[in-house]
């Protein structure tokens, strides 16, 4: 199977279909903005796709608990987290993700960010693999738990914007280039390490130079022609060969990120099923 028929079998999978159905049954208050997306990896090959749903008002317990196996974790850190009516460097929202392997194994999570003070600050594990600056404890940490098969995987999330530690991550993935990124979203866990880096490519000129493979480039322009969805973030892991791109799709101005001020609901997710049911109508 390839790549194609992947992504189309993840978003016409049942267990796709009733997440989706499930948060967009979510009401969203008028003044807060909402958010869904997609991301893929690959090897050389395809390996696995996500979808995101953000949201940026606080949702009750009781609607958690429809969406994640266990709301343990979550509990512990929502407390912290702040809720907003702007999406900004520093709110991103609270995310739940669905993510599928090569062979279509789920797994389920959650995203979110919060305020480092003295109440927090007991949740708070400093990275083993970088020094973070002041400049750097001021953008709100972040944490990912993830569940399968009845396990769950923790992940610590860092936001670089100072230069001296942005000048850190790029001598270690020997990549000059990476101290051009606008912002690093720097993920460790366990001994697995990750950068995503947040660069506007309005102007079509990327600031940070990422090589990836042929299958993977081939996806990227298959969803530009196919979807009109723009590669918008680029990830890289340390350990392996993985890469990852994300693609939001932005009906009114295409800026990214940090200005969602026309495009306060972004609903991907919707937008390539519309596309796919259409596809299949043609045949």
């Amino acid at each position: 199977m390839d790549f194609k028929e992947k992504f189309k079998s993840f978003f016409l999978n049942n267990n796709t279909q009733n997440h989706i159905n499930s948060l967009k049954s979510i009401p969203i208050p008028n003044d807060y903005p909402s958010l869904n997306y997609i991301g893929v990896n690959f090897e050389k090959e395809f390996s696995s796709i996500k979808l995101y749903f953000t949201f940026f008002h606080k949702l009750d317990l009781k609607t958690v608990e429809d969406i994640l196996p266990s709301t343990n974790e979550f509990g512990k850190y929502y407390e912290f987290w702040q809720k907003s009516k702007t999406i900004t460097q520093q709110h991103t929202g609270c995310a739940f993700s669905l993510k599928a392997n090569a062979n279509m194994e789920f797994t389920k999570g959650f995203h979110l960010r919060y305020k480092l003070d003295q109440r927090s600050e007991t949740l708070f594990e400093p990275p083993k693999f970088i020094k973070l600056t002041d400049i750097d404890l001021n953008n709100f940490p972040g944490i990912n738990f993830e569940y399968k098969n009845g396990k769950c995987k923790k992940k610590n999330y860092y936001y670089i914007t100072d230069k001296i530690t942005k000048q850190q991550i790029a001598e270690q993935w020997n990549n000059e280039s990476i101290v051009d990124a606008n912002l690093i979203e720097y993920t460790e866990s366990g001994d697995s390490r990750k950068i995503i880096l947040w660069d506007n490519e309005v102007t079509g000129i990327k600031k940070t130079q990422i090589q990836f493979s042929e299958e993977h480039l081939a996806f990227n322009n298959w969803m530009e022609k196919e979807f009109q969805l723009k590669n918008y973030y680029d990830g890289v892991y340390f350990d392996n060969n993985q890469k990852a791109s994300y693609f939001p799709y932005l009906e009114k101005k295409k800026t990214v990120p940090f200005d969602f001020s026309i495009d306060r609901h972004v609903d991907t997710a919707g937008y390539i099923l519309n596309k796919l049911k259409i596809s299949e109508l043609k045949k």
